[in-house]
């Protein structure tokens, strides 16, 4: 892996693609996924994702539904969330189950390769430094994982840290959640979990799935901190020295991440894209190729459109206006929230009326 970094990561790349195009989409009853890429620091590649599933039941008021719609809702996950083990085998390194193709396997063996696999790579046998930490209160140390895992019969719906989660059936307290279907295609390590709230799928997309790496200064800042720090009858080439060695040490990227960026591929990907709006309504009927003058001439048939509305359904490419095959994110800059200032307050229902009150086009302005 370390030696042909640049196969590793076209590997991973166009696997994670196709998996999602002939798996996912195609077994899965999804309407929408996002995903990201992120590199250990020995440059294992891995994903961080979501998947949005048409026939999820409506989990945003747990509390109030009755224990009859609330077992629905557990045998529901129960199909897809799984942390039961048939049988735990102690594998040889040579013996790797991920190794092996699932067409070339009997159906009849399904069960127990899938045991296998869970053994070999799903099973949280090794504890070290990237897992142990202190607890406050003992002093002890324990898994951040939260490993070993409660045993437990059934599966249930559980109210724990101020939202309501699935804790499925386990047989195994070292084992991971995971979901039968995609460990037996992708055989490798997985972490399936059922979100049962708004709340969770704002924490993980904020906190874990989109978390950013720390920025490197600019080469000017950089330059003009060494400058400041050092005398000023320091030679020239010390100082550039110092500029190329912090600039390198200011992150670390593994040979794989390095190859991915190197390539151009993206670090993510969605099922839907996002527009970033400017509150450039200055530049209505401009005749520029931007957003708003679009919106401002455009045909008989979209009239009725806000801008906002606008935005969400319809594209710009080469001079056309083009409908989207599925609803966009929009993103209106700068943000502005209601609040008990007026001036601000003005500003924000000023805003509203730009992005969803019906502006007439152009030419029927100048017909009038």
């Amino acid at each position: 892996m370390h030696d042909n970094p640049a196969v590793v990561a076209w590997f991973f790349e166009r696997r994670c693609q196709l998996f999602i195009k002939h798996f996912i989409k195609k077994f899965f009853p999804v309407t929408d996924y996002w995903f990201r890429f992120e590199w250990q620091f020995r440059g294992s590649p891995h994903i961080h994702g979501l998947l949005w599933f048409q026939d999820a039941p409506d989990c945003s008021n747990i509390a109030n539904l009755t224990a009859e719609e609330r077992q629905r809702i557990v045998e529901h996950f129960d199909e897809l969330v799984s942390a039961e083990i048939g049988t735990i085998h102690d594998l040889a390194p040579h013996e790797n189950p991920c190794r092996k193709r699932l067409l070339d396997l009997q159906r009849i063996d399904h069960e127990a390769d899938l045991d296998h696999i869970l053994s070999a790579v799903q099973r949280h046998t090794r504890h070290g430094n990237y897992c142990m930490r202190r607890n406050r209160v003992s002093r002890r140390f324990e898994c951040r994982f939260k490993f070993p895992v409660d045993l437990r019969d059934n599966s249930s719906l559980e109210f724990k840290d101020g939202s309501w989660k699935f804790v499925p059936k386990r047989n195994d307290g070292l084992l991971r959640r995971y979901n039968k279907f995609i460990s037996r295609v992708w055989r490798a390590n997985t972490d399936f979990s059922a979100i049962t709230s708004k709340e969770a799928v704002s924490n993980y997309i904020s906190k874990y799935a989109s978390k950013g790496e720390h920025s490197s200064e600019s080469y000017a800042d950089l330059l003009n901190r060494l400058i400041q720090e050092n005398e000023s009858d320091l030679p020239a080439l010390r100082t550039v020295r110092q500029l190329l060695m912090s600039s390198l040490a200011e992150r670390n990227y593994s040979a794989q991440e390095t190859m991915h960026l190197i390539m151009g591929w993206p670090l993510f990907h969605a099922s839907r894209s996002m527009v970033s709006m400017r509150d450039d309504w200055e530049r209505f009927g401009s005749g520029d190729n931007n957003l708003v003058s679009k919106y401002s001439t455009r045909c008989d048939s979209l009239q009725d459109l806000s801008l906002f509305d606008f935005a969400r359904f319809f594209r710009c490419s080469s001079g056309r206006v083009i409908r989207r095959e599925k609803e966009c994110i929009v993103r209106v800059i700068p943000y502005i929230k209601l609040s008990d200032d007026g001036e601000n307050s003005e500003e924000y229902y000023k805003l509203q009326c730009k992005l969803h009150v019906v502006a007439r086009p152009v030419r029927d302005c100048e017909a009038h």
